[in-house]
């Protein structure tokens, strides 16, 4: 790895993310070499950046002198990909989902860690600033004790053919709860709809059961009338509101409650006290998360330094989205099996 021009990437994939990652390590220093199988997708780089070399296999990416891979392909693609790379000796960043299954996702934790490699999972919006900054007023203790948490995630389109609304859009959500509240569901019931695609669901609405207590509810669809990406968290003590769509006040801590008074003899004296205190939007870093999250990558290869989304997070989230499919599948309430998920790094 040279000290110089950085590391050398080996990026799968030049579709719609694969423009946007190799911009990101690029402006990093690192030297990225380009893999895609479409010879229309090769052609589009070479005229994008003559610059960048590539090739239409994995195979010849691996030979190219390379440091790492990073992968933007079909989910049905990553553990292919991402297990060649890994016995190959390279560090990994994945795009979301890390795989289509959980043992597919273990298998992958465990190669990384056994062989000293870093394997790190694309879930770009625990790399946003709004969501640092929501997991650290949450961490401060300022909302108190984490009552519920809301999350709406919808809109007319895009629907896709290969997964659906839930497998897409809900591991977003999954992410973010997990990364802010520090820590992952233990159960999941919810109901789910297929009216576009049999058997691929349009919306679905997921409840949440946390081990401290707190619950959480996510409405995700591409079957909805306005495109809503907002969640609500509301503590003991205050309430924080997320609108990821907002242009100025994406995230805004509201001093707002209801006081329950102490014991008292009679009915009478028992008077809840309602707060309607300031609503503050919260000043923000000014960075692009995907290169946030080229950065992490970089810096966990190069210091070993701890990533919000390891393999292992990825892993639980895959593990997240198994349990909520069972649960609309049977409607019932099912435990997050989270197995050997907590193996490596």
């Amino acid at each position: 790895m040279s000290e110089q021009t950085g590391l050398r990437i080996g990026l799968l994939g030049y579709g719609y993310w694969g423009p946007h990652l190799l911009r990101n390590f690029s402006n990093l220093g690192c030297e990225v070499i380009v893999g895609d199988p479409s010879a229309d997708s090769r052609q589009r780089l070479k005229e994008n950046r003559p610059d960048i070399v590539s090739y239409a296999s994995l195979d010849e990416v691996l030979t190219a002198g390379i440091d790492a891979v990073v992968i933007c392909t079909p989910a049905k693609t990553h553990f292919a990909l991402a297990k060649q790379a890994i016995e190959a000796g390279k560090h990994v960043l994945v795009e979301k989902p890390i795989t289509t299954n959980s043992a597919e996702a273990r298998e992958l934790v465990g190669l990384a860690a056994d062989a000293g490699l870093q394997l790190m999972v694309g879930h770009t919006f625990v790399y946003t600033p709004a969501v640092r900054k929501i997991r650290e007023i949450v961490a401060s203790g300022e909302l108190g004790d984490i009552r519920y948490a809301t999350s709406t995630r919808v809109n007319l389109g895009p629907v896709r053919h290969d997964v659906g609304a839930l497998w897409d859009l809900a591991p977003h959500d999954f992410s973010i709860l997990s990364h802010v509240l520090g820590e992952r569901p233990t159960t999941v019931s919810g109901r789910a709809r297929s009216f576009l695609q049999p058997g691929l669901d349009d919306v679905a609405f997921l409840n949440l059961e946390f081990g401290s207590g707190a619950v959480a509810q996510l409405n995700v669809s591409w079957l909805d009338a306005k495109k809503i990406r907002q969640m609500v968290f509301v503590g003991s003590k205050k309430m924080l509101i997320y609108d990821d769509l907002s242009a100025d006040s994406k995230v805004v801590l509201c001093d707002k409650g209801v006081d329950v008074p102490g014991y008292s003899e009679s009915y009478g004296d028992f008077k809840l006290s309602y707060r309607y205190g300031e609503e503050t939007p919260q000043v923000l870093e000014d960075t692009e998360p995907l290169r946030n999250e080229a950065e992490q990558f970089l810096l966990s290869i190069r210091d070993g330094a701890a990533s919000p989304s390891t393999g292992k997070h990825g892993a639980e989230v895959v593990a997240m989205l198994e349990a909520a499919m069972k649960a609309v599948e049977t409607e019932q309430t099912v435990p997050v099996d989270y197995m050997g998920a907590r193996l490596g790094r």
